[in-house]
């Protein structure tokens, strides 16, 4: 065999060397044409966003002012955890402390940490030996403003946390306006101390042209004040102006866009309806359509279901409807020891018989002879100016004494004792074994809970 036909015929080496180099500079080349090119970052059109709460103000909270109602209270109790823990100043200006089942009521409204920390103290004295009581106050409602604003006029939307120095332009720039924002027409809510609420129509607009060449009206840009609502609506021009609704406030489902229809007119039941209905807390007696250059109008909405269609007014284009929550003067509360406790709805004149057994009556061992109604007489929440009614609700069971008549806003209070170590069979604990007996009966039975299948609420 000559030199060529030798060099003609590779050996199985070299063949398997050949394939591994073709191979490997394939493959390096194969990423370079297989590369997809970058994908574009969608663009979508801006619509409002709920979000929040957007904060202008600061998080400083001095340590030395009185309490107030929805104040967030840190009590500690040296050596003692259960007693020591975070509470909420309620309505009636009071915290709650909880020790080994027991709740004690402290009325703390208006006082300093310090002086609190010594109403606590005598408060626990009777459970704990020397109670050495610290508070401090780790939180406080911020003055808060809500903005709304239909059809991409605003990027946010919803509550925003102000300052004292807050301005309407502040609050606006925070919440950034689109180029469909109408500042000419921005509609500002206020509530005065009696409690009415007025609107005003506040040109922004003017006020940001002024400020390049004349000094700007400072009315044009007003400062705002907690509990403020802003609407700022679109522009109007062509088909952008008179097409949707905006519902907002106790509704399950908040519209910002509702679209609006002509044939046949919206009503206000049905814009409600949209939006999911009311929620529980919401005040249906007085709900409002704020209507652009026009006074607010104010509908009940119970009295349409009670067949009151003159309440179910149709909706114009632009409307606003608000659906408010009840104010606190709407309840009254019940502490200690009563079955259920908690805020109840104000909804008719009641007693405190009526009060204490539509909410389970005491609990056993309950010292009936020992309560107190909280009656709140200052609108201001000045604890001086609270009354104190004692009672002896076993006496007013037995006609000896007078029913009380419980007013919105008032905290029923009755001790809830302790079970004595001595009476292992008394006759609570053999009426709570004869109600457990006749529960699981029932429940085997099919028959409902208890007694009797009636429910609570």
């Amino acid at each position: 065999m000559d030199r060529w036909s030798a060099f003609a015929r590779p050996d199985a080496t070299r063949v398997w060397r050949l394939l591994v180099i073709g191979a490997t500079l394939l493959g390096s080349l194969t990423p370079v044409y297989s590369q997809e090119p970058p994908k574009r970052e969608e663009t979508r059109p801006t619509t409002p966003e709920r979000t929040g709460p957007l904060s202008l103000g600061d998080n400083v909270i001095e340590q030395n002012q009185p309490f107030k109602v929805g104040f967030q209270i840190q009590v500690s109790v040296a050596g003692e955890t259960e007693p020591s823990d975070t509470y909420i100043v309620d309505q009636g200006g009071n915290i709650v402390i909880s020790y080994q089942g027991i709740k004690v009521p402290v009325l703390v409204r208006g006082l300093t940490p310090r002086m609190a920390a010594d109403e606590i103290a005598k408060a626990l004295k009777p459970y704990i030996k020397n109670p050495q009581v610290t508070t401090s106050i780790r939180a406080v409602p911020r003055p808060t403003i809500f903005i709304s604003a239909p059809a991409n006029a605003l990027r946010t939307i919803g509550p925003v946390i102000i300052n004292n120095d807050t301005s309407l332009l502040d609050a606006l720039s925070a919440a950034q306006w689109t180029e469909l924002a109408d500042l000419s027409r921005v509609l500002l809510t206020r509530k005065d101390k009696e409690g009415k609420r007025t609107t005003k129509t506040v040109n922004l607009a003017e006020y940001l042209k002024a400020r390049t060449d004349t000094p700007a009206d400072d009315a044009l840009n007003p400062p705002l004040q907690d509990g403020d609502r802003i609407y700022v609506p679109v522009i109007r021009s062509g088909e952008q102006s008179g097409n949707i609704v905006v519902v907002s406030g106790e509704v399950l489902r908040p519209q910002e866009k509702l679209h609006y229809r002509t044939t046949p007119r919206m009503t206000i039941v049905e814009a409600i309806s949209q939006a999911g209905g009311t929620t529980p807390s919401a005040d249906r007696k007085r709900v409002q359509i704020r209507r652009i250059g026009g006074k607010p109008l104010l509908i009940d909405l119970d009295s349409i279901d009670g067949g009151d269609g003159t309440n179910n007014v149709e909706i114009e284009p632009n409307d606003v409807i608000i659906v408010g929550r009840f104010s606190p003067l709407t309840y009254y509360f019940v502490s200690g020891g009563i079955a259920k406790t908690g805020r109840f709805p104000y909804e008719r004149p009641i007693t405190l018989t009526q009060a204490l057994m539509e909410n389970g009556g005491p609990i056993p061992y309950a010292k009936m002879k020992e309560g107190v109604v909280f009656r709140h007489m200052a609108e201001d929440g000045d604890p001086s100016k609270t009354k104190i009614i004692k009672f002896n609700f076993e006496q007013i069971q037995r006609g000896k004494k007078t029913d009380i008549a419980i007013l919105p806003g008032d905290s029923i209070w009755i001790q809830p004792g302790t079970p004595p170590s001595s009476a292992p069979w008394d006759i609570f604990r053999v009426l709570n074994l004869v109600s457990q007996g006749a529960f699981l009966y029932n429940q085997v039975l099919g028959r409902g809970s208890g007694f009797g299948s009636g429910g609570g609420f």
